[in-house]
C-alpha cells in the first residue's frame, strides 16, 4: 500500500497565502459602493434608524437619494450579499432597510433580478429555516426591482424542470402585481398557460390566487392534480387549501382521489379543501365516508368535519336539511366504529352542527361513558353543543 508523500510546509504555507490572496480579491471585487464619503451600510444604517421619525425626516430622504444615486451598483451588491447570506441579514432591521433600499431603486435595479432568482433556487428546503423564510421576500424583491422581468424570469426559470418546491412562494407574489392592475404581467402569466409543466400550474395558482378562475385555469389545475408529481401536486393543495371560493368546485373530481393519499400531510390538504368548497363537495365526501379503504374514510371524515364548521346549514332550508339528513345517517355510521380516529372526527362533526345534530343524541350519549377519555370528554361537548348550552 503506497503512503501519500508528506507535503513540505513551504507548500503548505503558499497555499495558505494563496488562498488569502484570493478570498482579499474576492472581498475587493464586492467592495460596498458609496456615496459622499459614505458606503452603502452606512446609508442603510442612517435610513433604518431615522425611518419613520418625523423629527429625521431629512436623513432619511438624503439617504433614499444616496441608495438612487448607487442605482445599479447598489443592487448588485444587496443581491450579492443575499446571494452569499452575509450573517447580517439574520438580523430583521437590516435585512428591512435592504428590502427598502429595493423598493427605492426599482427598475434602476434591474441587474440585481438573475442573482435574486438564482438566490431563491440556491436556497432549498435543507437550509435553516432562518434562511428558507425569505424565500418568499426574495421572490418579492423580483417584483419590486422589475414586475415585468421578473414574472418571465420566474416563470420560465430552468429552476422549476425537476419539480414546484417554490411554487406556493412564488405564486402569491406573481398574483399581487396582478391585484394592482399590471397588464403586461397579465399577458405574460396568461401565455404561460401554454407553457410545459410546472411552469404552466404556476401560471394557474397565480391567477387563480388573484380571484381570476377562467375555464383555462380550472383546466390547467385539474390536469395537473392528475398527473403523476407528487410535489407538484403538494404545492397546489398547499395553495387551494388557503382559498374558499366556490369556483373550486370544478376541481372536486381529481381532490377526491386525495383523500385516500397514505401521506397524511397530503390528505389533509385535501381534505380541508373539499370542505371548504361547499354544497358541491358534499356527495365526493360522503362518498369518501363510506369507502372501505381506511384511508379514504379517514379523509373523508375529517373533510366531513371541515364542511361542517364551514358550511351555513339550517332546517328552514330545503335543500339545507336534505343534506343535514345524509350527513347525519353517515356521522351516525361513524360514531359506531371501533376506530378511534373516525369517532372523534364524526363527533367534532356533530359539535359544529350543534342543534342540527339532535337524532345523534343517543349514539353520543353512549359515547360519554367511554373508557377512552378523549372520546368521553368529546362526547361531553358534543351533547353540549346538541343542546345548544353555551360555556
Amino acid at each position: 500500500m503506497m503512503v501519500p508523500p508528506i507535503l513540505p510546509r513551504t507548500f503548505n504555507t503558499l497555499s495558505c497565502i494563496t488562498g488569502l490572496l484570493f478570498v482579499i480579491v474576492r472581498l475587493q471585487s464586492q467592495s460596498s459602493p458609496s456615496y459622499e464619503g459614505k458606503s452603502l451600510e452606512q446609508w442603510l444604517q442612517i435610513w433604518e434608524k431615522s425611518s419613520g421619525r418625523t423629527e429625521h425626516i431629512i436623513q432619511e430622504k438624503a439617504a433614499e437619494e444616496a441608495i438612487r444615486k448607487m442605482d445599479g451598483d447598489a443592487a448588485v451588491y444587496m443581491a450579492k450579499l443575499i446571494e452569499n447570506w452575509d450573517p447580517r441579514l439574520n438580523d430583521n432591521r437590516f435585512f428591512r432597510s435592504v428590502n427598502h433600499a429595493f423598493s427605492v431603486l426599482r427598475n434602476e435595479g434591474r441587474e440585481a433580478v438573475p442573482i435574486l432568482l438564482q438566490s431563491l433556487h440556491n436556497f432549498g428546503e435543507n437550509l435553516p429555516e432562518s434562511r428558507n423564510r425569505f424565500r418568499f421576500t426574495l421572490a418579492n424583491l423580483s417584483f419590486v426591482v422589475s414586475e415585468a422581468e421578473a414574472a418571465k424570469a420566474l416563470l420560465h426559470s430552468s429552476k422549476f424542470e425537476n419539480g414546484a418546491y417554490e411554487t406556493h412562494y412564488i405564486a402569491i407574489p406573481l398574483s399581487e402585481t396582478l391585484k394592482k392592475g399590471h397588464q403586461e404581467v397579465r399577458e405574460i402569466i396568461h401565455k404561460a398557460l401554454l407553457e410545459p409543466q410546472p411552469t404552466r400550474t404556476l401560471a394557474a395558482l397565480a391567477l387563480a390566487i388573484s380571484g381570476e378562475y377562467s375555464p383555462k385555469v380550472l383546466e390547467v389545475l385539474s390536469a395537473s392534480l392528475r398527473e403523476s408529481v407528487p410535489v407538484l401536486h403538494t404545492h397546489i393543495l398547499v395553495t387551494i387549501s388557503t382559498m374558499n371560493d366556490p369556483n373550486l368546485a370544478a376541481l372536486v373530481e381529481p381532490l377526491s382521489h386525495f383523500l385516500s393519499s397514505d401521506d397524511k400531510f397530503t390528505r389533509g390538504l385535501a381534505a380541508k379543501t373539499l370542505g371548504r368548497i361547499g354544497k358541491e363537495g358534499l356527495p365526493a365526501i360522503l362518498q369518501a365516508c363510506q369507502s372501505k379503504t381506511s384511508t379514504m374514510r379517514s379523509g373523508g371524515a375529517q373533510a366531513l368535519a371541515i364542511y361542517c364548521q364551514e358550511s351555513n346549514l339550517s332546517e328552514k332550508s330545503k335543500s339545507s336539511a336534505q343534506s343535514i339528513y345524509q350527513i347525519q345517517t353517515i356521522l351516525r355510521e361513524l360514531l359506531q366504529t371501533e376506530d378511534r380516529s373516525l369517532v372523534l372526527m364524526a363527533l367534532s362533526a356533530v359539535k359544529e352542527l350543534g342543534s342540527l345534530a339532535k337524532d345523534l343524541h343517543p349514539e353520543v350519549a353512549l359515547l360519554k361513558s367511554s373508557e377512552d377519555s378523549s372520546i368521553a370528554e368529546n362526547a361531553r361537548k358534543a351533547l353540549d353543543a346538541i343542546r345548544d348550552i353555551k360555556k
